[in-house]
């Protein structure tokens, strides 16, 4: 196919990795218009197991969520779109595969809140 009848894409795509407890941790970010799909997965296991989006309402101060894939109680990707969603302030589509716990999970958000302060442009 000549290059002459490839359009332009508005998708930008990104991967960063960061370190959880030892544990290296790699994040996908495929930024669209208007949204985000945001893969997070252990570097040695990267599969997908659930799925959730989340996005703005009407009203400015609410946000819908839903699990799309995996267990629909206690979806850990629903439930991090959402926070995402309001922070961003649009769609976004989550995979998060690693397996969450009280201490972990915290840690996990504070490193996905500060790549996306240091690279708002990614997402």
């Amino acid at each position: 196919m000549p290059s002459e009848d490839l359009l332009p894409t508005s998708f930008t795509s990104h991967i960063s990795t960061i370190e959880v407890n030892e544990v290296r941790i790699n994040v996908r970010v495929l930024k669209m218009i208007n949204s985000v799909f945001i893969y997070i997965a252990p570097e040695a296991d990267e599969s997908i197991h659930e799925a959730g989006v989340a996005m703005p309402m009407s009203n400015p101060k609410e946000f819908i969520g839903t699990t799309i894939l995996g267990d629909q109680l206690g979806c850990d990707s629903q439930e991090l779109a959402t926070k995402l969603s309001r922070k961003l302030e649009k769609q976004v589509y989550l995979s998060c595969n690693v397996p969450f716990d009280r201490m972990l999970r915290p840690i996990l958000e504070k490193n996905l809140n500060s790549l996306i302060k240091e690279h708002p442009e990614c997402f």
